[in-house]
């Protein structure tokens, strides 16, 4: 088993206006102490997340601070790892170690600034740096149908509660122990196991196969309950649509398709119709 290693991080963040708290993330710092050595990955192409988010603000500003920034973190990187080439080893103890990294990232008046420190296990530092990236500036755990769904569903917890509704809810599992769907809105409407069951439902994806695909998924998923024997009774799919175009048409398609399985489908903008099926028994 490969061996873990302590990593800590802070991410970079851009803050031209101290007076508003206000930034963007533009990079991470790693250190791994085990290893005595420090890695960063700053974002050094795209310009458009900062003017989107600062439009009046001069983007020589952030073009030259960046660069700046970077000199700096190649500087101290250079100094500081004892692996790279032509430098003399880096002789100090962890506890040393530690409080350089603080040192580094411990607040100041600056555009570039350091967040909280966290501390992850990792099985290799450099493939950790890439994922913490990915993560606080690429922000990729948006995209996955996961993090929409969950999203959603955390909406529509809070209109239940409002309605005082949710008390009749818990999360439950149809299937079997070879093969299981949880569903988060789960109601019995009658003693003999009759259930109903609202789940959220992401279909504005970023192309039509996307949307094809995560709709036959959960077409698969209700033909192969059915088959067993254990599917909700009454099963609503909250969903979010495209607004236009192709993704759109591919869409109501799937729409189409779960209603032809008898699931009732509702856009997550009808409140009224939702707490209709709700509140029914």
């Amino acid at each position: 088993m490969k061996k873990h290693i302590v990593c800590n991080y802070a991410v970079i963040r851009f803050l031209p206006y101290p007076e508003t708290g206000e930034f963007v993330n533009v990079g991470v710092l790693t250190a791994c102490p085990q290893l005595k050595t420090i890695d960063y990955r700053l974002e050094t192409k795209r310009r458009d997340r900062i003017a989107d988010f600062f439009p009046e603000l001069d983007m020589d500003v952030f073009t030259e601070g960046r660069k700046n920034f970077r000199q700096e973190m190649e500087r101290l990187r250079k100094y500081l790892n004892r692996n790279e080439p032509g430098q003399l080893e880096f002789r100090i103890q962890e506890k040393e170690f530690h409080a350089i990294f603080r040192e580094i990232v411990k607040p100041r008046e600056s555009i570039f600034r350091f967040s909280n420190v966290g501390t992850v296990m990792a099985e290799d530092a450099q493939n950790e740096l890439e994922a913490l990236y990915k993560y606080y500036v690429e922000r990729q755990f948006a995209t996955h149908e996961e993090y929409q769904e969950t999203v959603m569903a955390n909406c529509l917890r809070k209109r239940f509660k409002a309605e005082d509704v949710l008390k009749y809810y818990h999360e439950q599992k149809f299937g079997n122990d070879e093969y299981g769907i949880k569903l988060p809105f789960v109601r019995e409407i009658e003693a003999n196991g009759r259930y109903k069951a609202i789940r959220p439902l992401h279909l504005d994806k970023t192309d039509t196969t996307k949307i094809f695909e995560h709709g036959d998924r959960w077409c698969a998923r209700i033909r192969r309950l059915r088959n067993m024997k254990s599917f909700p009774a009454e099963m609503l799919f909250v969903v979010r649509t495209p607004k236009s175009g192709k993704k759109t048409d591919a869409a109501k398609e799937v729409v189409k398709e779960l209603e032809n399985l008898h699931t009732i489908v509702l856009p997550e903008n009808e409140d009224d119709s939702i707490m209709r099926f709700a509140t029914a028994v």
